[in-house]
């Protein structure tokens, strides 16, 4: 089917180097997806923003903020986008959808103490905004997330304290001595913190026990509960439905038949586990329409990925039909966009780009929309 796409759209101009819109429909119909797409290079050299609006023609500015690593994500809150930039690299930077190649500002996301801690990088991983001037800076390579200030004019006063995340250090597995705190999604006054818990297994690094949330207030940092996720390797694109939270489960990615894999739902009025979903499965990304369709990745390995179509309800997965045809690609990163479409970042070696699907039948409906550089994650601006 992607060859099918391939004819159909590759000779219309959907790769436009031109200025960004928000193209606008009817006062009754949701706007088609305008989203940031983080890039990297297929061999990992460097590294771009790309700025994409679904339409028809679809709209496509690239090379944004070049930088000269990978390792990157993007992460999206109203009309701004943060680029944060992760292991060795240890910034962030915010950029305002009107404005989207000059930086609001950018900062560190070390300070005094991690040196005197002997940490070489904090390895920042996502940005969970409350609103205009809290957000908990998420750092994988810390014991430590910090809690930030969006508004913040200088770095003095970007960071206004922390989350202190030590006591789920266990000296026996994890050789780190931090707890690879990854993710966060803020519902309603809470903020849930998963963490994945690498050790040593073998000699080799591995994940050694089961992903763990910490549930803090967010009026007041104070911590409320810690909910055990039951399975391995907790991936940072949860996915909130309601007072759902929906957790994806990769187990040992490189090794194993993923028998602690699968979707965590965690029950955030009771703040605990209520079910698990494909248990058994290496589950590496979802998306949600509503309560009753979803998508998941299932990582079969590298470059060998598949979408399936799931009810979160029920939990019934439907593997038997890869959507849209979707299966043996290097799937990145997959979002439901405002008009409720499927999304897709494929960094496949063949036909790279943003694909997009039609959730009403999981039809194709537009790809590959070229972003130059591989896609890697996609955020819409609300």
């Amino acid at each position: 089917m992607f060859k099918e796409m391939l004819k159909k759209f590759g000779l219309v101009a959907i790769i436009v180097t031109s200025l960004f819109f928000v193209a606008c429909g009817s006062s009754s119909d949701p706007e088609p997806g305008a989203a940031v797409v983080a890039t990297v290079a297929s061999d990992y050299s460097s590294g771009a923003t790309s700025l994409v609006t679904d339409g028809d023609p679809a709209e496509v500015q690239n090379g944004l903020n070049a930088l000269t690593h990978s390792d990157h994500v993007i992460d999206v809150h109203g009309s701004f986008f943060y680029d944060i930039e992760r292991l060795n690299h240890d910034a962030i930077t915010k950029f305002s959808k009107d404005n989207p190649k000059k930086p609001v500002w950018n900062y560190s996301t070390m300070d005094d103490d991690d040196k005197t801690e002997g940490i070489t990088s904090s390895n920042p991983h996502q940005i969970a905004v409350k609103d205009d001037k809290k957000a908990y800076l998420i750092r994988y390579g810390s014991k430590r997330s910090w809690i930030v200030d969006p508004s913040a004019k200088d770095q003095a006063s970007f960071k206004i304290g922390e989350l202190d995340l030590s006591k789920y250090i266990k000296d026996t597995d994890d050789i780190s001595k931090v707890p690879e705190a990854t993710g966060a999604v803020i519902v309603n006054d809470k903020v849930y913190v998963v963490m994945q818990h690498l050790g040593n297994s073998s000699g080799k690094w591995a994940v050694v026990r089961p992903g763990t949330i910490a549930v803090f207030k967010t009026s007041d940092n104070s911590f409320v509960k810690e909910i055990d996720l039951e399975l391995y390797n907790p991936k940072n694109s949860m996915q909130v439905v309601g007072d759902k939270i929906y957790i994806p489960c990769t187990d040992n990615m490189m090794a194993g038949n993923g028998e602690n894999g699968g979707i965590v739902v965690v029950d955030t009025k009771k703040d605990s586990v209520t079910k698990k979903i494909y248990k058994g499965h290496k589950v590496s990304n979802i998306a949600i329409v509503s309560d009753t369709k979803g998508y998941l990745v299932e990582y079969k390995g590298w470059g060998d990925n598949v979408i399936y179509s799931f009810n979160p309800s029920t939990g019934k997965v439907n593997s038997s039909k890869a959507v849209a045809g979707i299966e043996k690609r290097n799937i990145a990163d997959i979002q439901i966009s405002p008009d409720e479409k499927l999304w897709i970042a494929d960094a496949s070696t063949k036909d790279p780009g943003i694909y997009i699907v039609d959730t009403d039948d999981d039809s194709d409906d537009k790809g590959p929309l070229s972003t130059e550089l591989n896609p890697s994650t996609i955020g819409f601006f609300e």
